[in-house]
Order: structure tokens, then sequence, then C-alpha cells
């Protein structure tokens, strides 16, 4: 399959284009700057591959959870593409994207994944790999850093991946800090294209596709704040 694919649920915007055997990718951490980028990146990785918009079969898109603003834009931007092409679009959560990634980079045991969600919170989903490939241990899920709760079922030595773990310390009583060395921060639309294909995800009609928030308020009250 040669899909294009999207991913601008955090800071970073990032776009890419590909199969298999071979990813394009235009990616920069760029915050507020995701509407500048975007189409320009898809251009720039299709002009890469010297393919055109007829040549795709679905474009895959990262639908959170993340920075609300980054979520909408990412997925309004995919599904007008979408339509206007006439291409299925496979949603890609962002934790699902940086587990990719660590898998990608050769780990075999548990991923645990984090996003600094804001508001004293963060984002996270426990993953584990065997034998390369990717299976999710828990569904995505918003929470206080001492509230997460790791699966017990997770055995091997633990990588983990988020930004949310350069924030804390530790998270669910796991320490990151081990890992801040080779720490993946930022969900990656190569790394989303490539879990879409390895794990064969089917798509779906574009406007069937729903951001996946996990949060209904992106600010705290005055009393809250207090």
């Amino acid at each position: 399959m040669r899909l294009l694919a999207i991913e601008t649920s955090t800071e970073a915007c990032s776009v890419a284009a590909g199969h298999l055997e071979h990813v394009e990718q235009r990616f920069e951490v760029a915050p507020r700057r995701h509407g500048e980028l975007l189409l320009p990146s898809a251009d720039e990785v299709l002009a890469g591959l010297n393919w055109s918009s007829a040549m795709l079969d679905a474009i895959v898109v990262g639908h959170g959870p993340g920075a609300f603003t980054g979520v909408r834009m990412g997925l309004a931007a995919a599904q007008a593409l979408a339509l206007a092409w006439q291409l299925p679009l496979i949603p890609v959560s962002s934790l699902a994207s940086m587990a990719e990634g660590v898998c990608q980079a050769g780990h075999e045991g548990p991923v645990f994944a984090a996003l600094d969600a804001r508001m004293g919170e963060v984002y996270w989903q426990a993953f584990e790999v065997l034998g390369g490939k990717l299976k999710a241990l828990s569904e995505p899920a918003l929470d206080q850093p001492d509230k997460v709760s790791w699966p017990a079922s997770a055995a091997g030595t633990v990588a983990v991946c988020g930004h949310g773990w350069q924030t804390y310390e530790s998270i669910g009583g796991v320490d990151g800090r081990a890992d801040s060395d080779s720490l993946i921060l930022y969900p990656e639309a190569r790394w989303s294209l490539l879990h879409a294909l390895r794990e064969e995800l089917s798509g779906q009609e574009p406007e069937m596709i729903e951001p996946l928030y996990l949060r209904n308020k992106v600010a705290l009250t005055e009393a809250e704040r207090r």
C-alpha cells in the first residue's frame, strides 16, 4: 500500500509518504505553525517519491490524544484531502505512533508511552513488543502521573517514550530518567504510517473518524488553579 500520513497531535508537525520499503518525511517541532507547514510538507514528500495523489491507497491521520488545536487541525486537513482525493482514512493514536518508533528501534518488551497533557495530567498507554510486533496492553487514558496504573502483565525491560517522561521523573511508579538520552519525545508521521502498514489497519470513511481527546476541558478554573 502507498500511504500519506499526517501527525500534528503535539508541538511537532510531521507529514510522511511511502510504503514498507521506503518512507519520506518532513518533521519540525513548530508550535502554532502546523497550518503553515502541513500542505507544503505533503507536496514535498509526494514529490520526493515522484508520486501523485492518484497513486495513494489511503491517508493515515494522528487523531490524538494531544493538543486540542493540533488534533483538530490535522484531522480536518486529512479529512479534506481524503474527500478531495476519494481516499479512506486510517486513524492512529499519538501514543501508538511513539510506541511504534520504539519498536522500529529494535526494542523487545514493554513500552510505556506518556505525553504531558498539562493541568498536572498525562495521556498514557502501555504496549509490548514481541517478535518485532507491537501489541497494546491497555487503552489510551488520562490520569495524574501518580494515578497511572501500568499493567502488571508487562514483562522484561521497560522502554518509555513521550514528553510526559521529560516533565515527570516518575509516572505510575516507573522512573523514566534512565532512558532520557534516547527518549522519543513526539509522535511522528513515519511511525504512524509504518504502524498502519504493519498492523494492516483498515481505512474508514473520512467523516467517520473522531478525534481522541480524552478530556472535555482545556483549562483550569481560577478556583482549581488556587
